[in-house]
């Protein structure tokens, strides 16, 4: 089955209500919104986040600028970690394949264990382990996705969450 193809913008160098230029080590607001086989991205500096209210079938995470002083981008697994915990329970179809995309790039980076594979309540489940002394157990469905739509995912979310001078 090919899934939904997201057009995720990668984070942006300011704030989309104030226009305020986002600084190296300033925190900020990031917000996804999933609809349907399109998301969104909006990024939103601490003072407006305050006045804002996110609407609740959004995904949102804090993080920051970073600097990178090899003026290669990177990918921002601060970011990434964030998304994945705030999609984790999400029960949204539409959700299904970034949940899984974001636990595997954690398990690529060591933010997450693999513990195995097995059948959950709705099919397929990775079974994950956090690291460190808690070690709490998590499940994620494996969505029905082709390749395609897979590294369609994948370049996507690399895309959206890349850190960029």
């Amino acid at each position: 089955m090919k899934g939904p193809e997201f057009k995720i913008r990668s984070s942006g160098k300011e704030c989309v209500d104030c226009r305020k230029r986002f600084q190296v080590g300033e925190p900020f607001y990031s917000l996804l919104r999933l609809e349907g086989e399109r998301a969104e991205r909006e990024d939103r500096c601490g003072r407006c986040w305050e006045a804002f209210r996110a609407p609740r079938e959004c995904v949102w995470w804090r993080t920051r600028r970073r600097e990178d002083k090899s003026g290669k981008a990177r990918l921002d697994f601060e970011s990434i970690q964030a998304l994945f915990y705030q999609v984790l329970e999400d029960p949204r179809p539409e959700v299904a394949g970034l949940r899984y995309v974001t636990a595997l790039l954690l398990v690529r980076k060591k933010k997450l264990r693999l513990v195995g594979t097995g059948r959950g309540e709705s099919g397929e489940v990775l079974r994950l382990e956090t690291p460190g002394g808690e070690g709490k157990l998590l499940e994620v469905p494996v969505p029905d996705l082709d390749e395609e739509a897979l590294q369609t995912l994948k370049d996507q979310l690399k895309e959206a969450l890349t850190l960029q001078d």
